[in-house]
């Protein structure tokens, strides 16, 4: 199954909310929705990786991805760990991480599924990340149980909910390269909007 469709999830991006997010320095847009609405399609998603040791140390994985070379106080970091067998504290990949983002003129941290995290692990990460210097943006999913007031403060909110269109794009992309369904198809081709028109009246926004 295809998780990702070219030119989907365009109204997040055309929202008022958004378009405030991305003018104001050091904001948070928090997306709210239900579960299955494509939190994660928007973000990046690894479940083992939902403590703050973890994410934090993810977050900083990618920025060093993105440098054209490593500083040596990062690189002396890890590979004294990597001789000790050890592995960095939360406050450790804070520091380096707050040592990290001074190599970019802006950063956008993404934080899915926030509500998975168990509270206290959230909450230290939340702190943690507050601690970043200016210039950072911040973007998190969750769904509607977290309350914003237990992450971000400063957020600015937006709810998600399923777009027919992206629903109906999205299928017929499916039906179109799914062998079988396309085969299916052929043979009956009121089959194509009676599939398409019952999923979309079915969503509801999810």
């Amino acid at each position: 199954m295809v998780a990702r469709q070219d030119g989907l999830g365009l109204r997040l991006m055309k929202s008022r909310q958004y378009k405030q997010w991305q003018s104001e320095e050091d904001k948070a847009l928090w997306c709210l929705g239900s579960r299955g609405i494509g939190k994660s399609v928007l973000a990046y998603k690894d479940p083992q990786k939902h403590t703050a040791l973890n994410m934090l140390g993810c977050v900083l994985q990618q920025l060093m991805l993105q440098c054209s070379y490593i500083s040596d106080e990062i690189a002396e970091h890890f590979e004294r760990h990597q001789k000790a067998k050890t592995q960095p504290s939360v406050q450790e990949y804070s520091a380096l991480l707050r040592s990290a983002v001074d190599y970019f003129t802006k950063t956008i941290i993404v934080v899915d599924a926030l509500d998975e995290c168990q509270d206290g692990a959230r909450d230290t990460l939340m702190e943690e990340i507050s601690r970043v210097p200016r210039g950072v943006s911040l973007l998190i999913t969750s769904r509607h149980t977290l309350s914003v007031s237990s992450g971000e403060d400063n957020a600015i909110t937006v709810k998600l909910e399923a777009d027919n269109m992206d629903i109906k794009g999205y299928l017929e992309a499916r039906l179109n390269t799914a062998k079988l369904l396309r085969a299916q198809i052929m043979k009956d081709t009121s089959l194509h909007n009676y599939v398409i028109s019952s999923i979309v009246g079915k969503a509801k926004g999810m």
